[in-house]
C-alpha cells in the first residue's frame, strides 16, 4: 500500500501537479489569514473611529459650555468696535 502511494507521488511530482496543488493550497491559506487579519484591524479601526467621535462630541459639549452666549458676544463685539474706532492713530 505504501509503495503504491510512493510510486503515485513520484509520478505526480514529475508532472508538476504537485507543485500546482501546493501553490493553490499556499495561496488559499494565505487568503484566509489575510481575511482574518483584515477583520481584526478593521475592528480596531472601528473602535478608534468610535473613540474619536466620542472625543469630538465631548469637545463640542465643552466648547458650548464655556463659550460666551450670543447676546454677550454681540455686546462685546460692539464694545470692541467702539473702542477701536474711538482710538486716534499716533504719528
Amino acid at each position: 500500500m505504501i509503495s503504491e502511494i510512493n510510486s503515485w507521488i513520484r509520478h505526480i511530482a514529475s508532472n508538476y501537479i504537485l507543485i500546482i496543488a501546493a501553490a493553490v493550497i499556499f495561496f488559499a491559506i494565505k487568503a484566509v489569514i489575510g481575511f482574518y487579519t483584515y477583520k481584526h484591524y478593521n475592528k480596531q479601526l472601528d473602535h478608534l473611529h468610535h473613540k474619536v467621535d466620542l472625543l469630538i462630541k465631548e469637545q463640542q459639549l465643552l466648547a458650548q459650555q464655556f463659550s460666551v452666549p450670543n447676546e454677550n458676544r454681540e455686546i462685546t463685539q460692539k464694545e470692541d468696535h467702539f473702542e477701536s474706532s474711538s482710538q486716534t492713530p499716533l504719528m
